[in-house]
């Protein structure tokens, strides 16, 4: 079950660019997520998730990241370093499919980040750690930060660029799994893949500490329609959640 995807959506809420002077580090609340999938015969989820995201000067925990930032929280640009559940897994007992479902977890693994950002812009890297499949990504990323009538409103644009080995953890096929299928999903090996995201949330000040958030974001894949076990090259998520920060 790919649910860190709904996680990944909670990290804009945790640090949401408005007021960045005055926010209180500690965030609590909930989630809801839908989110569409680009595996073959899996049907849209929709889950539920605490949300607990804490945004010291330094130490953070957003989402599915732990780390530790260089410089100051509010400096222009900063480098930081930490340990993240990166959303790069799949399930195939998700799918409709009975030949899909005798195919291996793609589990999720842990791997080390660093990151660069400079204004709107953040450049990130990540590799596995754990021996899952030794792949590394890297994602540059662009954020505006606005606020409308008192709504805070971000647009964002991402590109991910997935290595050999992390592409093949998730869109690629083994002989061995194959075989267990008896050959009606062909053995795969992929090629590295890329991720185009566009997403707009909005946060609503239900009080001055409390809110309502709501994310879409639409991503486009690269090079992975080859994959037996894809049938689609693109995705949409939604999410609506409820928070207070203290």
């Amino acid at each position: 079950m790919n649910y860190l995807s709904k996680l990944a959506l909670i990290s804009l809420v945790s640090s949401s660019p408005i007021m960045a002077q005055t926010i209180p580090p500690l965030t609590l609340g909930a989630i809801a997520t839908t989110k569409s999938s680009v595996h073959l015969d899996t049907d849209e989820e929709t889950e539920i998730w605490p949300l607990v995201v804490y945004q010291g000067e330094h130490v953070y925990f957003q989402g599915i990241e732990l780390g530790y930032r260089l410089l100051p929280l509010q400096s222009f640009q900063n480098i930081s370093f930490g340990l993240s559940l990166e959303n790069e897994n799949y399930d195939p007992d998700d799918s409709d499919d009975t030949n899909a479902n005798a195919l291996d977890d793609r589990d999720l693994t842990l791997m080390t980040v660093a990151a660069y950002r400079i204004g709107p812009v953040t450049f990130k890297a990540g590799q596995d750690v754990l021996g899952e499949h030794d792949g590394f990504f890297g994602e540059i990323t662009a954020k505006l930060r606005l606020k409308v009538n008192d709504i805070g409103v971000s647009p964002a644009i991402s590109y991910r660029y997935l290595d050999e080995k992390l592409s093949n953890h998730i869109y690629g096929v083994s002989q061995t799994e194959s075989d267990r299928t008896g050959g009606s999903i062909a053995a795969y090996d992929s090629g590295s893949t890329q991720k185009i995201s566009y997403s707009l949330a909005m946060n609503y000040p239900v009080t001055p500490t409390v809110f309502i958030n709501f994310k879409y974001t639409h991503s486009r894949y690269n090079d992975i329609l080859d994959s037996p076990i894809v049938e689609d090259d693109k995705s949409n998520a939604v999410s609506l959640g409820a928070f207070a920060r203290f």
